[in-house]
């Protein structure tokens, strides 16, 4: 499953890079490759930048596979909230690896009418190589940022839904429902709390779907079914809102309100630190 999901996500990369540049010609493109090595880590991705373009003013498309060594406690961290610990023994003795696979896409659009649109794939596994025993799952989303034109002032946790935000998660929905008629509701209600913002009582956008700890079926299953809806759905679903906002007009205090809104995005990255496998290999394991 390992080589599978990294095969298929540089081959999603590239389907998103060539869609990005079929909706924005002009835009500015760079490809680049990062490699790292670590005394208990070692990673490498592909770097998708683009900038300047007549419908984004930025994207990215990025896609990192990294693996390494964990300690029994940050195996313990990292699987808290997570159902099942029977991968962790009695002995701290044991010895733990980790592998992850993933894709991030941000789309920032010039039109402050436009929301950001986010997408977020991957394929995480520990192993406990003392026992045998490895603990898998997918995890990621996607989700919409609106600028402050379509929130509701009196309310930060009001949003005003119109027809093509409706119709974007309603699509989803009915894809979604072929596989198992639980998992829209249950991946909305996540996708809440993924993009609520305790420390300021907000909501980042006007929601989204995530899952955080999905392996109800074998992965080779889920990622023929719900990961290859999120990659190929997201972003064709978002295309309506490009097209028909896009052709609203905005103000120059409209742009500064779509920065400030950007820069809680950033800030929210940074506040809301996420204990994944990825995030201890940059801080705990060098």
């Amino acid at each position: 499953m390992r080589q599978q999901m990294a095969t298929y996500l540089y081959a999603l990369q590239n389907d998103l890079v060539r869609i990005i540049e079929e909706i924005d010609p002009k835009i500015t493109f760079n490809r680049s490759n990062w490699n790292q090595r670590s005394k208990n880590s070692t990673g490498g991705g592909t770097n998708c930048t683009f900038d300047n373009g007549k419908i984004f003013e930025k994207a990215v498309v990025q896609v990192n596979v990294e693996s390494g060594s964990l300690s029994p406690f940050q195996v313990i961290e990292i699987l808290t909230t997570k159902p099942p610990l029977q991968i962790i023994s009695k002995s701290l003795n044991d010895k733990f690896t980790y592998y992850k696979a993933s894709l991030f896409s941000v789309l920032y659009p010039q039109n402050p009418n436009i929301p950001t649109s986010f997408l977020d794939l991957a394929y995480n596994e520990i192993k406990n190589t003392t026992t045998g025993k490895i603990y898998w799952w997918f995890s990621g989303g996607n989700d919409l940022s609106e600028s402050s034109l379509f929130l509701n002032p009196q309310d930060k946790l009001s949003i005003k839904k119109d027809n093509l935000i409706i119709d974007f998660f309603q699509k989803f929905k009915t894809e979604l429902d072929e596989f198992n008629p639980s998992y829209f509701h249950q991946f909305i209600k996540e996708g809440k709390d993924a993009t609520f913002m305790s420390h300021r009582d907000e909501i980042r956008g006007v929601g989204g779907l995530y899952f955080n700890d999905l392996n109800d079926n074998k992965p080779q299953v889920l990622l023929s079914t719900v990961i290859q809806c999120f990659a190929q759905k997201t972003y064709q679903h978002y295309r309506p809102l490009i097209e028909k906002r896009g052709k609203l007009s905005y103000t120059l205090s409209d742009k500064e309100k779509q920065a400030e809104k950007n820069s809680r995005l950033v800030e929210y990255e940074l506040v809301s630190f996420n204990k994944d496998i990825i995030n201890f290999m940059y801080y705990q394991n060098k």
